[in-house]
């Protein structure tokens, strides 16, 4: 191989049991007064531009053939930079803009491989993006049932070019159609579902993913019908966790009293 690495070690293996000579074997080297060592003054001023050098022109030619990553935000060799093109993350969280530019062949394989994955979370990085695109708001897992999903801003590049193009809000209607469908028909799903305790219809078991008929409590999560649970209603289910709580307390502090009265009898 001729790697730096490689011939490196040739050297130090060439070398490897020589003994250096001692100091006073090195009087043949050139004496200081021959030939000082001391370090030259800094000068002043430069008489000569450095553009000017005898390497100049190669230099300038070497910068005109690296190429730069859009991604890494480097300069590459035309080895390691074949002008491959991608879709740069960054640029579709602050722009939207799914334009493709020139990337290097390591930032291309990478954004190859992580775009399925669910890497980018708008609402971290620029929360304002759901505001200006409001596809991207429509399509925002929060408005879905919550099993469909573990977190509720999380989408992978992929999702977020789905969204630009138009393919992820019907995708994701059709699995919402096909969900509701299999709850309805399901006995063990409408088993987990909710009766508005407001009206008592138990023949309309309703659930959280159906957002257009139903409204879940913020403290108990419970789901009643939107237009029994009107504004200034108190929640049932809230009021009866609630009672439970005082008789629950009561009951303990009785049984306090009665063991510390009989600890006072006995003694």
């Amino acid at each position: 191989s001729n790697s730096a690495e490689s011939v490196a070690m040739g050297l130090l293996r060439q070398f490897e049991g020589m003994q250096l000579p001692a100091a006073s074997e090195l009087d043949w080297l050139v004496p200081e007064q021959d030939a000082p060592q001391k370090l030259l003054p800094i000068p002043d001023s430069l008489p000569i531009s450095p553009d000017d050098g005898e390497h100049a022109d190669i230099y300038k030619l070497r910068i005109r053939r690296l190429r730069y990553c859009e991604y890494l935000g480097r300069y590459f060799c035309q080895c390691c930079h074949e002008n491959a093109q991608a879709v740069v993350p960054g640029r579709v969280l602050r722009k939207w803009d799914f334009s493709k530019y020139y990337v290097s062949n390591f930032a291309r394989d990478l954004l190859g491989k992580i775009s399925g994955d669910p890497l980018f979370n708008p609402n971290d990085v620029n929360s304002s993006l759901y505001k200006k695109n409001k596809v991207l708001e429509t399509v925002r897992f929060d408005s879905l049932p919550c099993h469909l999903t573990e977190d509720l801003h999380l989408f992978s590049l992929s999702d977020l070019s789905a969204v630009r193009n138009g393919e992820l809000a019907p995708r994701l209607r059709e699995l919402l159609k096909l969900g509701s469908a299999h709850v309805t028909g399901c006995v063990l799903c409408q088993a987990k579902g909710f009766v508005c305790e407001f009206c008592g219809n138990d023949k309309d078991i309703i659930f959280p993913f159906e957002l257009n008929k139903c409204t879940c409590c913020e403290e108990c999560k419970a789901c009643f019908h939107s237009k029994c649970f009107r504004a200034g209603k108190e929640c049932p289910r809230c009021q009866r966790l609630a009672e439970r709580r005082e008789r629950m307390a009561r009951k303990n502090m009785e049984e306090q009293e009665d063991k510390e009265e009989d600890e006072g009898g006995g003694s």
